[in-house]
């Protein structure tokens, strides 16, 4: 308990020092994301009647920070990032994507989390720099058989995913992305994804969060 206080403790010195805290749904913007969060009893990936709201759970928009209220609303504006995102609670998962596109977005943006007991300790594969392209894909696939058969947590894919996006065409760059999408589907274990250099600049920062969040 003091370890995941202290975390809570510095997630909020973090959030007060690198961007806004407040609590929803008083946000005063006009173009603003709404939405609830909620217990996802059933797993199905929408709200049913009898399934009961979330309050006091953190949503982002990777600038601001909202809570949801009593009822599990949150309203918070959509900040330029093109995506907003739920802070999953110890003890859930979320019930498919913990983050939504806000482009197009619907009139309520909902997030369902599933109960699901946390274990206290966990394995899992750190890698980066895989720089994949279709002349080494088979060294990706050879790290995915290696990957799963350690059955990990989770592996955490830290950076330069592609060959380059650099000095490449957006078509070029979004064929690199497409694949590397496309083979890391074919893991087993879960994969979670940050960028590097070579995934971030040139033209491909949008190419990034659309694949990615």
């Amino acid at each position: 308990m003091q370890r995941i206080l202290f975390s809570a403790l510095v997630t909020c010195a973090k959030l007060a020092a690198f961007g806004t805290f407040v609590s929803s749904p008083a946000v005063a913007q006009t173009d603003v994301i709404h939405g609830v969060v909620y217990v996802d009893a059933n797993a199905n990936g929408k709200r049913d009647a009898s399934e009961r709201a979330m309050p006091g759970v953190m949503v982002s928009n990777q600038h601001d920070v909202v809570i949801t209220d009593s009822l599990g609303r949150f309203t918070i504006s959509n900040g330029g990032t093109g995506i907003v995102f739920v802070s999953v609670p110890d003890g859930f998962r979320s019930s498919g994507a913990f983050w939504r596109a806000t482009a197009a977005a619907p009139a309520s943006v909902d997030f369902g989390l599933v109960r699901e007991a946390q274990p206290r300790t966990f394995s899992f594969v750190h890698a980066s720099d895989s720089h994949i392209a279709p002349e080494n894909v088979d060294r990706f696939r050879r790290f995915r058989r290696m990957t799963d058969s350690l059955n990990p947590a989770f592996a955490l894919m830290g950076g330069d995913l592609i060959r380059d996006a650099m000095s490449q065409s957006e078509s070029n760059a979004k064929a690199y992305f497409d694949l590397y999408v496309t083979e890391s589907k074919a893991f087993h274990t879960p994969v979670w994804t940050v960028p590097g250099n070579h995934d971030h600049y040139g033209c491909c920062v949008p190419q990034f969060v659309r694949h990615f969040g």
